[in-house]
């Protein structure tokens, strides 16, 4: 009267840890190749921003080519501000160099191509 139960079964150690590290190595494999599907962000240099052109004027601006997650702009050095000011110039914010990032590399590319060179908003100034 030898019964066997479900919970006899035979085991060999060591499998089912192997088993869960393949499991482990092919999620990371799926991983991997979507996130070599996905859609990378791509940056955009501005050498020069027209003078006191606001962030949000300049975002503005460039959300009508692609969606722009970031955007940074380089703030005009302290020093150089102080002399405009004590000279009797314009005391808003200026800013020297920018970049930004779009949600798509392709839509980047094709913003650097369209206004390399071109003027961004307002009058070209001698």
């Amino acid at each position: 009267q030898d019964q066997v139960s479900a919970d006899d079964s035979i085991v060999v150690p060591g499998t089912k840890r192997k088993r869960q590290r393949d499991q482990i190595g092919k999620q990371r494999e799926q991983k991997k190749s979507k996130d070599k599907k996905s859609i990378q962000p791509g940056v955009v240099y501005l050498a020069t921003v027209p003078p006191y052109m606001k962030p949000q004027k300049l975002r503005d601006l460039l959300e009508q080519y692609g969606n722009v997650t970031k955007l940074y702009l380089a703030p005009e050095d302290e020093t150089v501000w102080k002399k405009r000011k004590k000279s009797g110039g314009n005391t808003k914010k200026k800013y020297t160099e920018g970049w930004i990032q779009f949600a798509e590399k392709k839509v980047a590319k094709k913003v650097a191509m369209m206004l390399n060179g071109q003027q961004i908003g307002g009058k070209k100034r001698n």
